[in-house]
């Protein structure tokens, strides 16, 4: 780590210091946590995250009181701040211990002061870059005048381009409609018309082509999400930290999460091992970062995206005796409510359904996606019987993925254990670049990417 790093870090450690021990404000809910908790958060601060972190533990997130999220946020900028300056890789624990602060409480009160401080560090690290690149094409003479971008030369053992193909293909029994970029009018009758062929149904679930091809995301050469320098960039050189699932798919008994730096995600799940070796059949494990409000932890990325005007449109829902209903709401949306999906070949989203409106929109790399209808039998999970067990109601008990691709004798035992879902109709479709996918709210859907692949996700009501 340079000397200047270091020394900006001390900086920055000197102003949240000075921000930190102004008085809370009288209508802060952190002064709810009592006299001893207060007492030990600047000068005994992982004893302080360690009682935030039980009493986080006891809730879901939703439903922990905010002021167990801040005494955990304060907590975290008071152990950054006392981190010395001789530790070794400093700038990698400060963002470490900053991050932690923002995945885990959300960092309440103290959102923009962390987001002004990894802005800063993200730029310092480009800079550093930069000038560790002059340096070596000053000493090469006949690159003196090559231009020097971020994309080319500041991270050279990362390649330039996910690799995405070449990614096995599917035959599509009962594809969808596809649609060429529809107007918010058309999109709006679209809807309608197929609410009214059928009312017991609602709506359906089609692809919209060339959805999000003027992204910046697709379309900027330096804001190309395909492009793993561009994540490198906003994420100060992979430091930054992001929530991984690690296995198969989330039923699956050996599935579990981790917390990890970008920079191994990256090359320990999205990028081959080797040149000469795919990721497919190198015996590591799948990660996928799934359903994760990157946005709201990287701001800086978000510009590099739009949200379709279809989410303002008013999708029908099923109506008449027969209609099949859905679950009460606890999480109710006003706005549209995003989510990034990154990850390897292999990722599987068991056949689910949301309480939301979707559009699922495709980045990069190709996913094989499966609808079925609220009303087809696909055998949910049932209601948890005790109270703290885990609701995945929502959630088919046929491994769809083993459906498609088992063997004879896998395939069989479903048969035999759920006898009606061979006969459930469906719909299905490989997603590619650019191309958005329309998910009604209440339909069923499987997806497995096919390559390595990024979407978007936008829900509303």
């Amino acid at each position: 780590m340079f000397n200047d790093q270091r020394q900006a870090i001390v900086a920055m450690q000197a102003q949240l210091k000075h921000e930190l021990s102004k008085p809370f404000d009288s209508s802060d809910t952190i002064l709810e946590i009592g006299e001893h908790p207060l007492s030990i958060i600047r000068d005994q601060p992982q004893e302080a995250l360690e009682l935030a972190r039980k009493h986080l533990n006891v809730f879901p997130f939703y439903k922990v009181p905010e002021c167990w999220r801040r005494l955990y946020t304060e907590a975290s900028l008071w152990k950054a701040v006392k981190l010395k300056s001789s530790e070794e890789d400093l700038e990698t624990k400060f963002v470490e211990i900053l991050d932690m602060a923002v995945i885990v409480a959300g960092a309440p009160k103290r959102e923009g002061m962390i987001r002004h401080v990894f802005c800063r560090m993200a730029y310092m690290d480009v800079e550093r870059r930069q000038a560790i690149a002059q340096a070596q094409l000053a000493a090469d003479h006949q690159a003196k005048r090559q231009k020097l971008t971020h994309g080319t030369s500041l991270y050279p053992d990362i390649p330039l381009r996910f690799l995405t193909g070449p990614y096995p293909k599917r035959k599509l029994d009962h594809p969808m409609p596809r649609y060429l970029n529809m107007a918010f009018a058309t999109f709006q009758e679209k809807l309608n018309d197929d609410h009214n062929q059928d009312r017991t149904k609602g709506c359906r679930p089609f692809i919209i082509t060339q959805a999000i091809t003027e992204w910046p995301a697709l379309a900027d050469p330096n804001k190309m999400w395909r492009n793993p320098h561009h994540w490198l960039v906003n994420t100060i050189g992979g430091r930054r930290l992001v929530p991984v699932e690690i296995g198969r798919a989330y039923t699956d008994d050996d599935w579990t999460q981790k917390i990890i730096p970008f920079r191994d995600f990256l090359k320990d799940h999205l990028l081959p091992p080797s040149s000469s070796s795919s990721s497919d059949d190198d015996g590591r494990e799948i990660g996928y970062l799934a359903q994760h409000d990157l946005f709201a932890q990287i701001p800086s990325l978000k510009s590099d995206i739009r949200t379709p005007d279809f989410c303002y449109t008013t999708p029908p829902l099923p109506e008449g005796p027969d209609a099949p209903t859905f679950p009460n709401i606890e999480d109710e949306i006003d706005d549209v409510k995003i989510n990034v999906w990154l990850g390897p070949a292999g990722t599987m989203s068991p056949l689910h359904t949301d309480p939301h409106h979707n559009i699922l929109a495709q980045v990069f790399g190709y996913k094989y996606v499966r609808l079925y209808a609220p009303a087809e039998k696909v055998y949910p999970k049932p209601k948890p019987q005790k109270e703290g067990d885990v609701d995945m109601s929502n959630t088919s008990q046929v491994d769809v993925g083993l459906w498609i691709n088992g063997e004879s004798c896998e395939t069989g035992v479903i048969k035999d254990e759920f006898p009606l879902f061979p006969d459930a109709e469906y719909v299905e479709e490989v997603l590619g670049p650019g191309e958005a996918l329309f998910i009604p709210r209440g339909w069923w859907h499987y997806v497995e990417s096919l390559s390595v692949s990024c979407s978007v996700s936008f829900w509303w009501d």
